[in-house]
């Protein structure tokens, strides 16, 4: 039997104790999606700057469109992952549905910014001549599509599955 200073003294504060939410158990591995998400936002202003130079070396069309498309491709892409690290701190219980929402936009922007990528890595090589730039071009094409197609994916699952 339980001390009557271990009781609820009235109804009306169980009420109010059922109405709270119940604390979040926050998995120590969620520190490793955070970082995840911090650092694909980092990629994103990474590729907008090697497709910036791109534009700027290579001075013609295609490398201003590729900019403009991975510039806004990666300015998406950003909004989305910093929205799922406000929610993951903000509204736990509703990142599960975040997660689901944009999960599709982020695989797709992701891997629009890599095709982007790739396709300044070839202008680099081949308008320019500059071939560690069209390397670490392409190298970031691929970190940006493995990242979101293996890596993410996995990270997700092992911090949100209880």
């Amino acid at each position: 039997m339980k001390a009557a200073r271990d009781r609820f003294p009235s109804a009306a504060e169980i009420a109010a104790a059922l109405s709270e939410p119940a604390p979040v158990d926050v998995k120590p591995v969620r520190r490793w999606w955070r970082m995840h998400q911090a650092v694909a936002i980092g990629l994103y202003f990474l590729a907008s700057v090697i497709g910036w130079l791109t534009k700027e070396w290579y001075a013609v069309g295609p490398a201003v469109a590729l900019f403009a498309a991975i510039g806004m491709a990666a300015t998406a892409a950003g909004v989305i992952r910093g929205h799922l690290l406000f929610t993951e701190r903000m509204n736990q219980r509703g990142l599960a549905t975040e997660l689901r929402r944009t999960s599709r936009m982020t695989k797709v922007v992701d891997l629009m910014i890599a095709f982007g990528l790739c396709a300044d890595s070839a202008l680099l090589l081949i308008g320019t001549g500059r071939t560690v730039a069209a390397v670490l071009s392409l190298g970031l094409a691929v970190g940006i599509a493995l990242a979101r197609l293996v890596v993410e994916p996995s990270t997700t699952t092992t911090a949100f599955t209880q």
